[in-house]
């Protein structure tokens, strides 16, 4: 190792490092001192005023002598440096005609900007680039300055790098698909659902990879698990490709002949369950569609009751209050009604019920009772629970 160069991460945590000896953020030093450290590094190719650096590092707070406060932060800051090497501080952060900049002469080498080579180097599509791609992706050891996160001059280059190692990751994906890159794609993949967990592509590439391992309930899991995701948080259900996928992936299950005996122990429900059946929206739509064809034959009544949670606080419940009045909501809704309903979450703040061999006045019944559950065993003075119920037609 080149004990000269400077090697500077700044994706994660922020550690300098020269020939054996290292430096870090977490060496819990004081944060100014590597707030001041940072930012003149990623602004190294020009001079920070002294006025922006007493933003940075006071707001409009820096007391009445601010230019005291600035020597002595920037004291510090050149003293921790100089656990690497002696005087190193005054070599690296020099003083530029009113403010400070940094000495690009000293040699460096920073993660963010081999990153950001390796991440455009070529063209976007060149196979022979790949273990280049791969490198740079190795360099993303996490979100730029990630303990500085809450700064906001920190979000841009944040969003940055982040979209950054996302569109690489996604490029590169379809170049791994021999058995040897398989462990790799895999942590990518990984990896781009801890700063993204929306990314349909992302779970789209893993399912179709399950399915091509032939780990079918492996692939329908993970399309539940989106599903789940996009439904709390957004109301909304996966893409029509991605559920394409996940029907696949129902069909290709168990394709070996099946002994009767084996599909009767399948289609057997556990003993001892309780109250309705909770599914997938879609399954649940399926079922409505049956229900119809059912009713054409039957003349029997069948409703639908739609629950929707209503916020009449002044401030809006917070995404995990909300979480957590659903799932209270669910389990009395589950537990209100009988087992041959079926219920399901329909959006981020709803359920629907199907309610066979119901008529109308029944079924707002079975709502009231359901919302009198809820109140009586978690008394929420914020929210109101609001349903309508309206009946299935058979088809013709």
């Amino acid at each position: 190792m080149n004990e000269t160069i400077l090697r500077v991460q700044m994706l994660g945590e922020l550690t300098l490092t020269l020939g054996e000896k290292k430096i870090s953020e977490g060496q819990n030093r004081s944060k100014k001192m590597w707030a001041l450290l940072a930012y003149l590094l990623y602004h190294r190719h020009r001079t920070v005023t002294q006025d922006e650096l007493l933003e940075l590092l006071w707001g409009s707070g820096s007391g009445h002598n601010p230019v005291s406060a600035m020597k002595t932060a920037m004291h510090r800051t050149r003293a921790l440096m100089d656990d690497l090497s002696p005087s190193l501080g005054h070599q690296l952060i020099i003083k530029k005609g009113g403010g400070y900049g940094w000495n690009n002469d000293y040699p460096m080498e920073l993660d963010i900007d081999a990153f950001e080579q390796l991440c455009h180097s070529g063209g976007d599509s060149d196979p022979s680039l790949l273990e280049d791609r791969l490198q740079a992706l190795q360099l993303y050891r996490g979100n730029f300055l990630n303990r500085m996160s809450s700064e906001l001059w920190v979000i841009p280059p944040t969003t940055y790098y982040q979209n950054l190692f996302i569109q690489t990751s996604q490029k590169i994906l379809p170049y791994l698909k021999e058995s040897a890159y398989q462990d790799q794609a895999t942590e990518i993949c990984r990896n781009v659902l801890v700063i993204d967990p929306y990314n349909e592509s992302i779970y789209r590439y893993l399912i179709q990879t399950k399915l091509d391992q032939g780990d079918q309930q492996g692939a329908m899991s993970l399309y539940e698990d989106l599903n789940h995701r996009l439904s709390s948080d957004f109301g909304v259900m996966p893409s029509e490709e991605t559920r394409a996928l996940y029907r696949k992936a129902m069909q290709s299950v168990d394709e070996q002949y099946l002994p009767p005996e084996l599909i009767q122990n399948q289609l057997r429900e556990e003993t001892g369950l309780k109250g309705a059946t909770i599914c997938d929206y879609k399954f649940f739509q399926l079922l409505c569609h049956v229900q119809c064809r059912a009713m054409a034959r039957t003349q029997m009544d069948a409703h639908v009751a739609l629950f929707t949670l209503v916020d009449h606080s002044s401030k809006p419940l917070t995404k995990a209050t909300r979480t957590q009045v659903m799932m209270q909501l669910e389990e009395r809704i589950q537990n209100s009604l009988r087992r041959g309903d079926t219920m399901a979450r329909c959006s981020a703040s709803q359920f629907v019920a199907l309610l066979p061999n119901a008529n109308y006045e029944n079924s707002c019944m079975v709502c009231e009772r359901v919302i009198q559950s809820y109140f009586k065993a978690y008394p929420q003075p914020r929210v109101s629970i609001q349903y309508l119920v309206h009946g299935l037609e058979p088809y013709a």
